[in-house]
């Protein structure tokens, strides 16, 4: 994996990684869970009140999720979790 060092610090590093052919993305146990919900077709507001936590914070655990998968869509995160095992 490339260093980050050249990076400036207020960036948020953990928004930059892109997972590529044959890696497998590292997902917290919370965005698995999320992750989960997402495939079973929970709407977000639905999601974020069964885990007791903010829409915003729901958003956040979305957008890392994306962005460790290297998608865009939810359907899009979904394919490529269950094409890596992650649900």
């Amino acid at each position: 994996m490339e260093s980050l060092a050249h990076l400036p610090n207020h960036l948020p590093k953990q928004h930059l990684f892109r997972v590529t052919y044959g890696e497998t993305a590292e997902l917290s146990k919370r965005e698995l869970e999320v992750l989960g919900m997402i495939a079973k077709g929970y709407e977000y507001d639905y999601i974020a009140d069964k885990l007791f936590i903010s829409f915003l914070t729901l958003k956040t655990h979305v957008r890392n999720i994306f962005s460790k998968l290297g998608v865009n869509k939810r359907g899009q995160a979904v394919e490529k979790a269950i094409q890596q095992n992650l649900i």
